[in-house]
Order: structure tokens, then C-alpha cells, then sequence
């Protein structure tokens, strides 16, 4: 039951052929995986502000623990903190200052009744009243009753 030499080298090519498939399945999956984490890696650093950006290693260790969610935790205080800054300020300028009281008679003056609208729909119904009373016939009868 021994094989010949071709049988060898058939199972031996079958053999590399399947090893080199493996291999690139392997090396395709890994830099898939690779330019996923740097993705990944430049968003993280792209929320960092300049100053975080701009530090060594060593300060970023000593002020933060080594720790990006402390720092992003830290920036997330400081910004609550300056919008609640900000919100005081406008809530305190804006109880000092009284909104204008409206007066009744100049906002009817500034809104009419809507009977008093001319609408398109109104404009040529008025028309069509008018050239009504603009006819021959209408002023032989306008003219009878003046006598």
C-alpha cells in the first residue's frame, strides 16, 4: 500500500496549494482587522482636543492616569459646566429685561379683521359684480329710474 512517487507529489501540491489559501485568508482577515483599529484609533485622537494632542506622553499619563475615557470624561464636566456658566448669564439678562406689553389698538391697526381681506378669489368676484353693472342695458335702466 505504498504510494508511488507521483501520488506524493500530487498530495504534496494539494497540500502547499490549501496551506497558501489558509495563509492569504489569514493575512486578507488580518489587514481587514488592521485598517478597522486604525480607523477606529483616528477617530478616538480626532475628538481629542489640540492641547491633549500637543501633550508628551509622560503629562498625559500624570494628568489623566493613561486613561482616554477620564480624559474625555474630564472635557464632558468642563463643558457641562461652561453651558450651565452660559445658561445663568442669559437667564439673568433676560429676567432684567421686560418683554414689550402690546397695545390692543396698534395690533388691530397692524392685523385687520379678515372680512376686510382682499383675497384673489374676492378681487375678481368684485370684478365680475362691477362689470355687471357696467353694461348698456344696466344704464337704460339706471337712467329710467332717475326720471
Amino acid at each position: 500500500m505504498l504510494m508511488d512517487e507521483e501520488q506524493l507529489n500530487f498530495l504534496l501540491y494539494a497540500y502547499d496549494k490549501e496551506i497558501d489559501i489558509k495563509v492569504n485568508t489569514v493575512k486578507s482577515y488580518t489587514e481587514i482587522n488592521c485598517k478597522m483599529f486604525e480607523m477606529r484609533l483616528n477617530m478616538i485622537l480626532a475628538r481629542l482636543p489640540d492641547s491633549v494632542k500637543n501633550m508628551t506622553v509622560g503629562e498625559f499619563q500624570e494628568k489623566y492616569n493613561e486613561d482616554v475615557n477620564t480624559l474625555l470624561k474630564t472635557r464632558a464636566e468642563e463643558n457641562i459646566q461652561e453651558l450651565e456658566e452660559k445658561f445663568a448669564k442669559l437667564k439673568s439678562s433676560a429676567s432684567s429685561h421686560k418683554t414689550p406689553s402690546v397695545n390692543r389698538y396698534r395690533a388691530s391697526a397692524m392685523f385687520p379683521p379678515q372680512s376686510n381681506l382682499q383675497t384673489p378669489q374676492h378681487q375678481q368676484k368684485k370684478k365680475k359684480t362691477t362689470n355687471f353693472l357696467n353694461t348698456p342695458l344696466n344704464h337704460s335702466r339706471l337712467q329710467a329710474n332717475k326720471m
